[in-house]
């Protein structure tokens, strides 16, 4: 039986290592940084029937972003940075957190593709949002008050009709 297998692949390998011909491939992978989450936005080539999940995180349902036999091309899904075995760093610089993308519904394969997302702060944002505080008496104030606005025209309406 093992013979037959090898044979079957025609380069003696029991299991083929080149990716199936027609079979979807990432497009796209586009990560949006939240205060406290990832929003991620993927697409396929075709239509995408396996799974993708954070890893070693598959029994937790909130951790499957895309469940097996969907069939679409594009998918958005959030990653809170709470859960699903997403790691911070110890200086709070970046969160992480790795997703697969498995292409069979049921078995891990050669192809299956393990992505690491990162969330990335750096110094230049902090130093934003470390200065004092602004003034608000320095700006110029354009006043925008409706119920005075209200009050005027029925006063005027009052004086215009006596």
């Amino acid at each position: 039986m093992l013979q037959a297998a090898s044979s079957a692949t025609g380069n003696g390998d029991i299991w083929p290592l080149e990716r199936p011909e027609g079979m979807p491939a990432i497009q796209s992978l586009e990560v949006m940084c939240g205060k406290d989450h990832m929003d991620v936005h993927l697409s396929f080539t075709h239509p995408f029937e396996g799974i993708v999940s954070s890893k070693g995180q598959y029994a937790d349902p909130r951790c499957v972003y895309v469940p097996p036999s969907t069939g679409k091309t594009f998918f958005s899904f959030r990653i809170a940075y709470a859960r699903c075995g997403t790691k911070p760093d110890l200086h709070g610089q970046f969160y992480e957190n790795t997703v697969v993308v498995q292409y069979d519904k049921d078995l891990l394969e050669v192809w299956d593709e393990a992505k690491r997302l990162r969330c990335e702060w750096f110094n230049d944002y902090e130093k934003t949002a470390s200065k004092p505080p602004m003034v608000i008496a320095d700006l110029d104030v354009i006043q925008l008050d409706f119920r005075g606005m209200i009050r005027m025209f029925l006063l005027e309406l009052y004086w215009n009709c006596h």
